[in-house]
């Protein structure tokens, strides 16, 4: 039947967390085709599924990107490759540093700013405060406003760093809620 046709489009993930074992790509069978060869990018890992119409990947490190191509094959040769870009995003950000912040408060205090500074590769922050406090603004971003809780509403301020790749652990700061004026 002669040389098989180019494979159609690759289906999968174009953008990858790095090192996720179990990634898989993949294409309809194509007319005449005896065997199919798969490349993958630098650093990517072939787990199994070479020669079929669908392979098992393991993504390469942050950056190792490039293509996945697959041609399909019989004895009478092989087609032209068809490909599909594929990207390794950053990994899970770091746990941030230091909140700075006012760490003793007096009650009912609003306007009251924590922040820490920016973690590479974060696209978004969590925020929690003690039971009775409240966040007036910033929540998703690097700095928060706070309301303050009521006088014995003590605890922690913590936040965690995120993007599609996961959450940071939390960095934390204790804070304590004095007695109001006498």
């Amino acid at each position: 039947p002669g040389t098989p046709s180019i494979p159609g489009a690759i289906s999968g993930p174009v953008a990858q967390c790095p090192g996720l074992s179990g990634q898989v790509y993949s294409i309809s069978a194509v007319a005449n085709a005896t065997t199919y060869t798969w490349n993958v990018p630098d650093g990517w890992t072939i787990n199994n599924g070479q020669g079929t119409t669908s392979i098992s990947v393991t993504t390469g490190l942050s950056g190792q990107n490039g293509n996945i191509t697959v041609t399909a094959g019989n004895s009478c040769g092989t087609s032209s490759p068809n490909s599909l870009a594929v990207t390794v995003q950053p990994g899970t950000p770091a746990t941030p540093g230091a909140i700075s912040g006012t760490a003793e408060q007096c009650p009912a205090r609003t306007g009251q700013v924590y922040s820490v500074s920016a973690v590479p590769n974060a696209t978004t922050y969590t925020w929690t405060v003690p039971s009775g406090w409240s966040i007036t603004g910033g929540n998703g971003t690097s700095s928060i406003t706070v309301t303050t809780g009521s006088y014995g509403l003590n605890g922690n301020i913590t936040v965690t760093a995120g993007n599609t790749c996961g959450t940071s652990s939390a960095s934390s700061l204790a804070v304590t809620v004095l007695p109001g004026t006498p």
